[in-house]
């Protein structure tokens, strides 16, 4: 790395003016490769979803505590088809020698501690500015799993906002997630709506 003071520049007293220069030395093109990750990375919204919805600790940390409820979606529409799955690792350093090149998203967008592969997570990149709302009415929502805590009263009030809004119960199922007595299992019960 070299670093040079312009002469053109004014120097003033107890300052100076200095330009980084390209380099050949690899520790600067690893510095400025992760630099320009992170830049992008700043600039991208993030969707994440799972291909799991019967992990308690998935409830816990996204459902308030079995309160909330999962949305299932159809994996045909045009943003869901974009979704990739995460690669759980021990390093981020084992993902950065992979790319894509339908869209071009940094591989560490993709990339999570291996501590949280329970998770079984997928997730679509957007190239734009986040957090924003993600329109994903052109996505077919097949099913709505309920905590097995939601207040009846809640039940009722997400049935209604069902239908409002245009779902069926043919075409979008409604499911609570119970637990097996005397165990952590979790199991899916239909609810006729």
């Amino acid at each position: 790395m070299r670093l040079q003071t312009p002469s053109a520049w004014p120097v003033q007293s107890g300052c100076s003016f200095t330009e980084l220069l390209a380099s050949d030395d690899p520790d600067v093109q690893a510095a400025d490769a992760a630099y320009k990750r992170r830049e992008a990375r700043k600039k991208t919204c993030v969707l994440c979803f799972s291909t799991d919805c019967s992990n308690p600790l998935m409830w816990t940390f996204y459902a308030q505590e079995h309160l909330g409820f999962c949305l299932g979606f159809g994996t045909e529409g045009e943003l869901l088809r974009r979704a990739r799955p995460v690669l759980y690792t021990h390093s981020p350093a084992d993902v950065l020698h992979l790319q894509d090149p339908v869209t071009g998203n940094d591989p560490l967008s993709f990339c999570k501690s291996i501590d949280w592969q329970f998770e079984h997570e997928w997730r679509v990149c957007l190239q734009e500015l986040g957090p924003k709302r993600v329109d994903m009415s052109k996505e077919r929502l097949v099913s709505v799993h309920v905590g097995y805590r939601m207040q009846e009263s809640q039940l009722q009030e997400l049935i209604a906002t069902l239908y409002d809004a245009g779902y069926k119960p043919d075409d979008t199922k409604l499911f609570r997630v119970e637990r097996i007595h005397m165990s952590f299992l979790l199991f899916q019960k239909p609810i006729n709506w």
